[in-house]
C-alpha cells in the first residue's frame, strides 16, 4: 500500500488559545501480508518506509515541532475481531481490535486497544466503547492529536484532545421510535496525558443528543453537544 497525505494540525498553549498552524506531510510505502478467517478475525503484518515534514506558514511557529524529510522505518501489526451484526445499524456484538506500530530508527512505538459492544432489548439499543491510545516519542506532534476522530470525540475543542496517552469511554442508548427514526443519548469521558507534562492528566466530560434517520444511501447522524 501506500499513500500522499496531507493533514493541517493546531498547536495550543495551556490555556488553551491556538498557537500555531501547521501542515503534516506524510508520504508513506509499504508491503505485507495479511490473514481472514471466516470473515470476522483479521491479522497483518506489513514493513513500511514513511518520510515525513511539518510545516507552518507563520515565521514565529516553534521550530522544535518543524520537522524535515524524517524517515521512518516501520513495522506494524494489526488484528481486529468482529462480532457485529450489522455494520450500519448495530444491534448485537462486539469488536475488539489491536494495533501496534514500531520504528527501531526513530525510538518510537505506539499502541492502541479498542472494544466496542452493543446490545438490544426490544426498542432499547445500548453501546459501550472503549479506547486506550499510547506513544513514547514526542518528536511528531500530529501522532498524539486525535481530532480527527470526531465521531469518538463530540463536545470537545482541540485543544483537550492533545496528549501521549489517551482513555476514551463513551456511551450510548439509541431508541427505535420508528423503523427509519432513532433516538439516541451520548456521554463521553476523555482522559489524556498532557503534551508538554507528562506528569499531568488532563479529564473530560461530554454529553449529546443525537437522532438517526434511514435514508436510501443509508444512516444519517444528527448530533448537539
Amino acid at each position: 500500500r501506500g499513500y500522499d497525505l496531507k493533514i493541517p494540525f493546531d498547536q495550543y498553549n495551556d490555556n488553551g488559545t491556538i498557537n500555531g498552524l501547521y501542515t503534516y506531510h506524510s508520504q508513506m510505502a509499504g508491503t505485507g501480508i495479511g490473514l481472514q478467517l471466516k470473515n470476522k478475525w483479521f491479522i497483518e503484518v506489513e514493513y513500511d518506509g514513511e518520510i515525513v515534514n511539518v510545516t507552518s506558514e507563520f515565521q514565529s511557529s516553534a521550530p522544535e515541532i518543524l520537522k524535515k524529510d524524517i524517515t521512518i522505518n516501520k513495522i506494524f501489526v494489526s488484528s481486529k475481531l468482529d462480532l457485529i451484526d450489522d455494520i450500519l445499524l448495530p444491534r448485537y456484538g462486539n469488536l475488539i481490535s489491536i494495533n501496534y506500530e514500531y520504528s527501531s530508527n526513530l525510538d518510537y512505538s505506539w499502541f492502541e486497544l479498542i472494544s466496542d459492544w452493543y446490545y438490544t432489548i426490544g426498542d432499547h439499543t445500548f453501546r459501550l466503547k472503549n479506547q486506550y491510545s499510547d506513544f513514547n516519542n514526542l518528536s511528531l506532534p500530529y501522532l498524539f492529536h486525535y481530532s480527527h476522530n470526531r465521531n469518538r470525540t463530540f463536545s470537545f475543542s482541540g485543544d483537550q484532545l492533545f496528549g501521549v496517552n489517551l482513555l476514551l469511554n463513551q456511551f450510548e442508548y439509541r431508541y427505535e421510535y420508528k423503523m427509519d427514526i432513532f433516538f439516541k443519548f451520548l456521554f463521553n469521558d476523555i482522559i489524556t496525558r498532557d503534551l508538554n507534562n507528562t506528569e499531568r492528566y488532563n479529564h473530560s466530560i461530554g454529553f449529546g443528543i443525537g437522532v438517526t434517520l434511514i435514508s436510501p444511501l443509508g444512516p444519517m447522524d444528527l448530533i448537539w453537544s
